[in-house]
């Protein structure tokens, strides 16, 4: 299989009396974050597939978000926001094969992606034995995190079940439980954290940028 190379690639350098006649303007890339900010402002509640997020969070450190090439022409594909915006839409339509990954951001991470999806996670066992999560390695705990997210948002009347499991992972770290939210959509998340905070006050805190932005709306 053949590895793909990334390394920045390197600006070309401007006479000086041309840059006296320019608007220059730094631009630094996109995080995560900005970029699922983005998405969710564009796209539809279910317009776009929030694993895709989860997935580059668990590995922000490798920067998967962004991998531009070595050269400036190849025939591989690779890894950018433009990339990852139309696998996570199709993925929404329910196209996610694995030639469709790696036709979008590359083999290598194509095949980590699609292997991420795979991981093995049995949400209801974990909330009839919430310390179970102690135990997970650190692809389960994220993928645990977001199949969290899918099933309060299909029992928005009756979260509680998903509460021990909750005051769990965020004994573990606060990061699992924000990651959760983070991939609610708004509408649904502000109904959550109504139910989450008058179950355990402590939580405004924990979560106090989420709440933030939505303040106004789950005051209670």
């Amino acid at each position: 299989m053949r590895q793909p190379s990334f390394q920045p690639l390197k600006a070309t350098m401007l006479p000086t009396p041309l840059l006296s006649r320019m608007l220059i303007i730094d631009i630094s890339a996109p995080s995560v974050d900005d970029w699922k900010d983005w998405m969710d402002s564009t796209y539809k509640e279910d317009g776009w597939a929030r694993s895709t997020y989860v997935f580059l969070k668990r590995f922000e450190a490798e920067n998967y978000l962004i991998q531009v090439p070595r050269t400036p022409e190849g025939l591989d594909a690779y890894p950018v926001p433009r990339t990852w915006t139309a696998l996570a839409t199709l993925m929404a339509n329910n196209i996610s094969d694995s030639e469709t990954m790696k036709g979008l951001v590359g083999e290598e991470v194509g095949i980590k992606f699609g292997a991420f999806l795979k991981v093995d996670v049995d949400l209801n066992e974990l909330m009839r034995e919430p310390q179970r999560f102690v135990d997970l390695n650190e692809d389960a705990r994220y993928m645990t995190a977001l199949m969290l997210s899918s099933w309060i948002g299909d029992h928005l009347k009756k979260p509680e079940r998903a509460f021990p499991l909750i005051d769990v992972m965020s004994g573990e770290s606060r990061e699992y439980l924000l990651l959760t939210c983070l991939t609610i959509s708004r509408r649904k998340l502000v109904l959550f954290l109504k139910n989450l905070f008058i179950h355990d006050a402590q939580y405004k805190d924990m979560l106090s940028e989420v709440a933030l932005k939505i303040r106004d709306e789950i005051a209670v």
